[in-house]
């Protein structure tokens, strides 16, 4: 989803000319966390396909009207790539438990497992 401009060496985000972006509601049935970084994810993709800065202003309009249809007030802004040393990560043999997430259940089911779990299966 880049457009290559070989002139002048740039890039910037490529959409087919009918598809409308289209993102998830933001007083959905998601966790808090995933609806408040939707639009900051959404600024660090398209600015780092896009070359300049210039580049991310001419495309962010479509997608400034998309997040507004979608329910939020934050508009887009560019943000400078930055790279990060790439760190050794060690594999660990875990198990995690994610339970569903929905904003009906107001009981604490993660901790209610794990501690039916730790009466039934003792760590001895």
């Amino acid at each position: 989803d880049v457009e290559l401009f070989l002139k002048d060496k740039s890039y910037r985000p490529y959409k087919k000319p009918n598809d409308t972006p289209l993102y998830i509601n933001a007083k959905s049935n998601h966790p808090p966390n995933i609806i408040k970084n939707i639009p900051d994810m959404l600024s660090k993709r398209l600015s780092s396909i896009s070359s300049t800065e210039q580049h991310f202003n001419e495309t962010k309009q479509e997608y400034n009207v998309a997040l507004e249809a979608s329910g939020y007030t934050e508009p887009l802004s560019y943000q400078t790539p930055q790279t990060t040393p790439k760190k050794r990560r060690r594999r660990r043999n875990v198990i995690w438990f994610n339970p569903p997430y929905s904003t009906n259940v107001k009981t604490d089911l993660g901790r209610r497992f794990f501690s039916i779990l730790d009466r039934h299966f003792p760590k001895d």
